[in-house]
């Protein structure tokens, strides 16, 4: 596990770090994006979209997830945001990681998947599409960690679904928004 210091006015807990081993990039760790909050949004016509336990996503533990169902009815986008504590900006050049994964039970035939950045509630314009998806049945996103070489400060990550069509629901999980190598 790496240590780091610790800033004045933050306490111990705040700075929580989560064992990512077993990366696809071969680092071994990272800061877990924990303290803060979460935030779920599901703006469009994804009705029937749902949320399980958010903050699952930032408790330092690479083993809970946050569930998030896209139905086959649903358009739009289906987001989860990790919010970094009051006063905690990350740098332009930090890493930003989540470890998640994602199972179809039929097949999405147009959407995206993103990992994207924002600071006091703004998009940074640094994004990442996650790839891995190819709309076949019972395919998704690998548990894996992906990652995205920030250019701009942020001080909230973000998963986000979009999707125009589907046959069928998507399911993600969510282990974990990190920081770090």
């Amino acid at each position: 596990m790496t240590t780091g210091w610790i800033p004045a006015g933050f306490s111990a807990l705040a700075l929580i770090l989560a064992g990512c081993s077993g990366s696809s990039d071969g680092s071994g760790h990272c800061n877990a994006i924990t303290g803060g909050a979460t935030q779920v949004d599901a703006p469009g016509s994804c009705t029937g979209c749902t949320a399980t336990n958010p903050h699952l996503a930032i408790d330092g533990n690479t083993v809970s997830a946050a569930t998030l169902v896209i139905e086959t009815a649903g358009s739009g986008t289906m987001h989860l945001r990790a919010i970094a504590q009051d006063g905690v900006v990350y740098a332009a050049g930090t890493r930003l990681s989540v470890f998640a994964e994602s199972v179809f039970d039929g097949e999405a035939t147009s959407h995206t998947v993103e990992l994207r950045t924002y600071l006091d509630g703004v998009a940074t314009g640094d994004s990442r599409q996650l790839t891995g998806i190819n709309g076949a049945r019972g395919a998704g996103l690998a548990r894996d960690r992906y990652f995205l070489e920030t250019n701009f400060p942020f001080d909230a990550a973000e998963l986000a679904h979009t999707q125009s069509t589907s046959t069928g629901d998507i399911t993600y999980q969510i282990y974990e928004f990190c920081t770090g190598d």
